[in-house]
């Protein structure tokens, strides 16, 4: 029985592209809240919209927003 991998995605505008990946649920969770937190403590950032497995960040000098999500395959 093959593993399953869990892939931490970020979208820009169309583009998705793949952060992080691994088979282990724990470290994609483990990187995904770290990354989440980083992005709150850092000043220029705004994270807006968190929900379990997804939150969205806009840099706030502009309104460009970055989409970050955990999926499993």
């Amino acid at each position: 029985m093959a593993r399953a991998k869990y892939y931490i995605k970020k979208a820009d505008s169309k583009e998705s592209d793949t952060v992080f990946e691994t088979t282990r649920k724990a470290d994609a969770e483990r990187y995904f809240n770290r990354l989440c937190e980083d992005f709150k403590r850092n000043v220029k950032f705004a994270v807006e919209t968190v929900r379990m497995g997804y939150f969205t960040v806009r840099y706030i000098p502009c309104s460009e927003c970055t989409e970050y999500w955990i999926e499993k395959y």
